[in-house]
Formats: structure tokens, C-alpha cells, sequence
């Protein structure tokens, strides 16, 4: 066994760690009040919408990357608003 094979076979994958530490986040409801909407939502007839932006600006340009504090997070508006 390699040392490649040991580390990769002791550690969550990258996409299964960020699923796990933003499950906070799956509920818009659920957001600390330091992230704001931003920009709006993107879409239209010949492409696709990107959701609506929520960014955290003091976490913004830190330098730091921590997977339960992400700098920003996007929600797809789904239903009506208010109905």
C-alpha cells in the first residue's frame, strides 16, 4: 500500500466533507445574519439562473477557507414569494 492509498482510504472525500459541514446552510431560514443577498438572480431565456447570492463580507478576502464558515452560499428561489 502506498502512502497516497493510505491517506485517501483514512479521509472523507472533499465533496462528502462540504456536504457534511454546509448542512447548516440548507435551509435559508437557517443563515446567520451576517450574510447578506447579494446581486440578486441571475437568469434568463437563453441561459440558465444562478440563484440568489448570500456572502458573509467580513469572511471576504480573509484568506482563510473553512468549509463551515463558507465566504458565500447560493439558494434557488423556488414557489412563489410570498404565496
Amino acid at each position: 500500500m502506498t502512502l497516497g492509498t493510505r491517506i485517501t482510504t483514512r479521509l472523507p472525500s472533499l465533496s462528502v466533507r462540504s456536504q457534511d459541514a454546509t448542512k447548516q446552510f440548507i435551509d435559508v431560514g437557517n443563515l446567520p445574519t451576517d450574510y447578506k443577498p447579494l446581486f440578486g438572480c441571475v437568469s434568463g431565456t437563453d441561459h440558465g439562473a444562478m440563484g440568489i447570492h448570500y456572502v458573509d463580507l467580513g469572511l471576504v478576502g480573509d484568506g482563510e477557507i473553512d468549509l463551515r464558515h463558507p465566504e458565500a452560499v447560493i439558494y434557488e428561489p423556488v414557489g412563489s414569494i410570498g404565496g
